[in-house]
């Protein structure tokens, strides 16, 4: 019988010093668990975060390689349409000799 009235007691009154120090025991465990969970995932954070700026700083670098290739194929293009002009050569002539440049340019290492 004391058994029910200490069941209906935690039922209706909430009273019960025991399961109170339970449930604040389980709280207190619960608060550590959520510190050494942030603890051990923080540095994967950090982690992140500089992935992240250090693919922005790349993806910075790519566009504006890009953007010094196209200009300079876009030089090359108008230098030799200018050279075209002034040689009397047939045009497949110029053409293959275009090409041969831009091979000897990648076999040394230009784009």
């Amino acid at each position: 019988m004391a058994d029910l009235e200490k069941i209906v007691k935690i039922i209706f009154a909430g009273d019960d010093s025991d399961l109170a120090k339970t449930i604040n025991s389980v709280g207190g465990g619960m608060d550590k668990l959520a510190l050494n969970v942030g603890k051990a995932t923080q540095p994967l954070a950090d982690l992140t975060d500089s992935i992240l700026k250090i693919d922005l700083v790349l993806a910075g670098l790519a566009a504006g390689a890009l953007v010094v290739v196209t200009a300079q194929a876009g030089k090359f293009g108008d230098s030799f349409a200018e050279i075209a002009t002034l040689v009397d050569a047939p045009a497949g002539a110029l053409l293959e000799f275009k090409d041969n440049i831009r091979i000897c340019d990648r076999q040394h290492g230009q784009p």
